[in-house]
């Protein structure tokens, strides 16, 4: 080899390394929002309507078998949400939202703090517009005790969290009864 070719070569190879050093992280992205896109279109072919149906996943990252987790797609956005339901005697129960990046929002509720009936049922409300952040009084919104300001992020995901079950079965037989209601 001539020493006018060497240049030629490395500036060839140098090219080389560098396209595919800027193309690798970009194919990376495109594979993982790929795989994305794909989970929330299968998702979606099983639960295709927000704010009408709760569901008990039965795996994925960090699943313990020993928890159970009833999950609601909320958009509340032109409606509030209204979920009805029983606090199961568990070591521990809670409601948090989460927006799109699974993040959890300021507001929550969890089994010392939501407001029940003797049986343990209670009503929710995912709203933009809570009572006490809009400054109106318990008699303006009769009946709404339970409140979760989802204005952070009116569309996002409801985690319903029951830690160590007393009945894991009796959970899983009664599911939350979500439907969206009509804001005031």
């Amino acid at each position: 080899m001539s020493r006018a070719k060497v240049p030629q070569i490395l500036r060839v190879v140098a090219f080389n390394a560098l396209v595919v050093a800027l193309l690798l992280p970009v194919l990376s992205f495109a594979a993982v929002e790929w795989a994305a896109h794909q989970a929330t279109l299968e998702r979606k072919s099983r639960f295709p309507i927000t704010n009408t149906v709760a569901w008990l996943p039965d795996e994925g990252p960090g699943f313990n078998p020993e928890n159970m987790y009833w999950v609601v797609e909320y958009d509340c956005r032109e409606t509030d949400v209204e979920i009805q339901g029983i606090v199961p005697p568990a070591k521990y129960w809670s409601m948090v939202p989460y927006d799109r990046y699974t993040m959890p929002l300021g507001c929550y509720l969890c089994d010392q703090t939501v407001q029940k009936d003797s049986t343990g049922r209670y009503v929710v409300y995912l709203t933009v517009r809570p009572a006490r952040a809009s400054g109106l009084n318990a008699e303006a919104r009769p009946g709404r005790t339970n409140e979760i300001d989802v204005s952070a992020s009116p569309r996002g995901l409801l985690l319903i969290r029951i830690l160590l079950p007393d009945d894991p079965e009796e959970v899983a037989r009664q599911p939350p009864f979500v439907r969206p209601v009509r804001r005031d």
